[in-house]
């Protein structure tokens, strides 16, 4: 965070080259800072795309009765500036508290390219935190817990969450601290099921097809328009690429060196993609 010349906290960020010298290539000679609402904002958390585009995760202030944070996401484009294709002109907000304050502890990625963001939330003087889940264009995944979000108490105590992870099987794991009363704070970590999908093709009705699935050394893909070359990368639950390779139809590809669980195969060309998932045995 940065404060501005107006006296007002912003997001702010640098980009550096390997060498440690500024990236003058990145906003305003390496610099951005932004404001994502009306008053001051606090950034927390970047997290980088495979296209080089940048979710700038915190919270925004709002100077009203009773004071209110509420999460806010900007993506950026590779170049710091602001990609306003997603959420509202270029920043997803969501509350875990109607009139209160809501803040952004973490987030991690999706598989699916949703967002799932974690951070303490205080409404009635007594904290608690909660999860909430954006979609891959930056709305709020109403399909997540209720109507989008999480509120969760430990043993009705102050709770406050400060990190948050995903599981090879999806699942959400939200660490932080606990106060019971009268005694010292303890860690907690909790779980949460999580229904990860990405967007697979059918592939009884779709020009792609993956086999077999199943898989245990290699995997077969194959598409209609067998003249076209796609660019393949293989991610894990975590959404970590995994394996890159190119393809022609009817590829073969080994992925003996994968470990047991579920991937994800995303073939792209000429900016569009499709995404298969399979198993691996």
């Amino acid at each position: 965070m940065l404060l501005g010349f107006d006296n007002k906290y912003k997001y702010a960020a640098a980009a550096y080259n390997s060498d440690g010298s500024l990236d003058t290539s990145f906003g305003t000679d390496g610099k951005v800072k932004l404001n994502v609402g009306n008053d001051n904002d606090f950034g927390i958390r970047l997290i980088q795309l495979e296209d080089g585009k940048i979710l700038f995760g915190g919270h925004s202030y709002y100077g009203t009765n009773p004071l209110r944070y509420e999460l806010a996401v900007a993506r950026l484009n590779s170049d710091g500036s602001m990609d306003t294709s997603y959420g509202n002109n270029g920043v997803f907000k969501s509350r875990f508290v109607t009139n209160g304050e809501s803040y952004l502890a973490d987030m991690v990625l999706q598989a699916d390219g949703k967002l799932v963001l974690t951070g303490p939330a205080n409404e009635s003087g007594t904290y608690t935190f909660g999860i909430t889940r954006a979609t891959a264009d930056g709305q709020l995944d109403t399909t997540f817990g209720d109507a989008g979000k999480v509120i969760t108490y430990i043993d009705l105590n102050n709770s406050e969450s400060f990190n948050i992870s995903l599981q090879t099987d999806g699942k959400i794991l939200v660490s932080g601290d606990t106060y019971p009363a009268g005694n010292t704070a303890q860690f907690f970590i909790a779980r949460y099921l999580n229904d990860v999908q990405m967007a697979v093709q059918d592939l009884n009705n779709s020009k792609f097809s993956l086999y077999p699935n199943p898989a245990t050394s290699q995997i077969n893909l194959a598409w209609t328009n067998s003249n076209k070359e796609y660019q393949v990368e293989i991610f894990n639950l975590l959404g970590q690429k995994v394996m890159t390779s190119k393809a022609l139809n009817n590829a073969s590809i080994d992925v003996s060196s994968l470990a047991v669980g579920t991937y994800f195969v995303r073939l792209s060309n000429e900016g569009k993609a499709t995404t298969l998932r399979f198993i691996k045995k």
